[in-house]
């Protein structure tokens, strides 16, 4: 690259060859000619500089010209001859040599600071790592140059950068990326949703199995299991292998507590012994004011202070909604029947034997007795004892819980009005009595068969409950609960409780015998029944399915029930009237 100052320096004559006079007269001249070429000298220096700078930021190659244009140029032929004077060269010399110097420090600034940037860059990427793209490769950083000229980048502040051809490529495998991962989650989402459905029902099943109240523990011991500890004392080869497996077998009962584990086959009635201890005792008494066991219990005189055991052994859906709430309303599941149906034998089992062992324990006759109450009503269902072909009900399990119920009852000195709450066929259609729907026991194809067999039941019950261990604890033995008489024939149910109370009085029971009044009303039952001791009318009076009575204060409602229900009583202790 060509430099004007230099060259005009170097074709300068020597000042010895040329006379004094002409040196003398062109002085002025050369004086005036020095200062403007290093005028110009310095300012073109100044130019080339930020175009070098500028063509070094944008990554560009571009000349830079020095020279004058052609038409300034002087010819060599008519350049000046005059030699400078020894000052003037001096004073140029300093400057060409003020002007080096000063280009030589901005040179090493320039140096200096491209070391720095690039020390910081590689601090950076020794930091962070160089980014990459998909596939691994580094990617590019582009500030400047030729791709940036030709539109091939996209601008992004940051500096990290890709080109427009990269960005449609990269837009490509993303949503290539997004549909197969759509068609993957819908192949997944077909699978798992069946496989959900049948694993949700089964691990329902389990969940109800397993707490024993539809996904709760429930009851008073809510908690472990039963340590079952007595089964210590006796060997499982104690066991028969004809009573392996069996009602019998005390190594499959879910709670052994309090029962005697001892192996008998022994039954009254038909009905077995096994779980009962060989002892009791009468002496206990529920409060100061109640006589104890042992001793009589004036009825019709003395007032009774109980409580109902309900959706124990036999179970109602408004009393335990947790067995019931896991299940749709398509799936019918409104009562015990179809809970057990629903459930199968071995779940069902499993399911209300945990029920059983939890619902009503110990601690809840306890606490009876600490509330001042002195009568308990159990009700129990007939296939305690026994089931039908087409039953899915649990068969006698819930037996052994009642006579342990009736054991807890004696040890707190309650006395127990023992209820057969549920008949063959339903007596009256309602859940509480295993089956919703129809009344299939005196009533319909099946209805004196179901009678019939209702009466057997009564033959055994009353022989195994005449037993010398129960007639001071089972002060009120029950026929039938609320037998609904608006759909029966009166005359089929009065002939029924006639043949039922004969049965059990033959047997040896000599408590009093509750039959329901059928919500027919007191009047109703005037004249019938007549000449048979020991009868009590079970009559249900209630306020909570009234909407106008249930409004009533606690204070109202006992009011209620003395005006207007003890005069019914007066008149049910009088033959001629009740």
């Amino acid at each position: 690259m060509a430099n004007y100052r230099d060259e005009s320096r170097h074709e300068r004559s020597s000042p010895r060859t040329r006379p004094r006079r002409d040196r003398e007269h062109g002085n002025r001249d050369q004086e005036g000619r020095d200062k403007r070429r290093s005028r110009d000298s310095t300012a073109d220096e100044k130019k080339r500089r930020r175009r070098t700078t500028s063509g070094e930021r944008h990554a560009r190659t571009r000349r830079i010209e020095t020279e004058p244009p052609p038409e300034k140029r002087v010819p060599e032929s008519q350049r000046s001859s005059n030699v400078l004077s020894i000052d003037s060269l001096a004073k140029l010399d300093a400057l060409n040599e003020k002007g080096a110097s000063v280009d030589k420090q901005r040179e090493r600034d320039r140096i200096k600071k491209e070391k720095v940037a690039a020390g910081r860059v590689i601090k950076e990427r020794g930091k962070h790592g160089r980014r990459k793209d998909e596939h691994g490769r580094e990617k590019r950083r582009v500030v400047s140059g030729p791709l940036a000229e030709e539109g091939m980048v996209a601008r992004k502040r940051g500096g990290y950068v890709k080109s427009v051809s990269d960005e449609d490529d990269d837009g490509r495998k993303r949503r290539k990326r997004l549909w197969l991962a759509i068609g993957s989650l819908a192949l997944l989402l077909a699978i798992l949703i069946p496989v959900g459905i049948v694993v949700s029902k089964k691990k329902q099943a389990a969940t109800i199995v397993a707490t024993g109240e539809g996904g709760s523990t429930g009851g008073a011991t809510a908690g472990s299991d039963p340590s079952n500890s007595n089964l210590h004392s006796v060997h499982e080869g104690d066991i028969p292998s004809s009573a392996k497996g069996s009602v019998l077998d005390p190594f499959t009962w879910y709670d052994t507590t309090d029962f005697n584990v001892t192996f008998t086959s022994e039954t009254v009635g038909d009905l077995p012994i096994m779980g009962l201890n060989s002892t009791w005792n009468d002496t206990t008494q529920a409060n100061e004011y109640v006589p104890p066991l042992d001793k009589n219990w004036v009825y019709g005189t003395m007032p009774i202070r109980g409580v109902n055991l309900g959706g124990w052994l036999s179970v109602e859906p408004f009393i335990t909604p947790s067995l019931f709430k896991n299940y749709k309303e398509n799936q019918g599941v409104v009562d015990e029947y179809t809970l057990t149906k629903e459930l199968g034998p071995s779940q069902a089992a499993k399911l209300l034997e945990k029920h059983y062992a939890r619902f009503i324990t110990e601690q809840d006759f306890k606490d009876v007795q600490a509330a001042g109450f002195d009568h308990v009503r159990i009700p129990y269902s007939y296939w305690a004892i026994t089931t039908y072909p087409g039953d899915p009900y649990v068969p006698k399990i819930s037996w052994r819980y009642l006579l342990r119920g009736i054991e807890y009852a004696r040890k707190y000195g309650l006395r127990v009005n023992l209820d057969l709450h549920a008949l063959p066929g339903s007596q009256n259609g309602w859940n509480h009595s295993g089956r919703q729907g129809n009344i299939g026991w005196l009533n319909g194809d099946d209805g004196a068969m179901n009678g019939q067999r209702s009466l057997d039941l009564h033959a055994q019950l009353s022989k195994f409950f005449s037993q010398p261990r129960y007639k001071n604890v089972i002060v009120i033995y029950g026929l039938v609960n609320e037998p609904r008489m608006s759909a029966l024939s009166v005359d089929d149910v009065i002939t029924w409780t006639t043949s039922a109370v004969d049965i059990v009085r033959k047997n040896g029971i000599q408590q009093l015998v509750a039959f329901g009044d059928g919500f027919l009303g007191l009047p109703k039952w005037q004249g019938k029944l007549q000449g048979i001791r020991g009868l009590m009318l079970d009559a249900h009076q209630y306020v909570i399915f009234n909407p106008d009575q249930i409004k009533f204060s606690h204070q109202k409602k006992i009011q209620y029930a003395c005006t207007g229900w003890s005069s019914q009583m007066k008149q049910s202790l009088d033959t001629s009237s009740g």
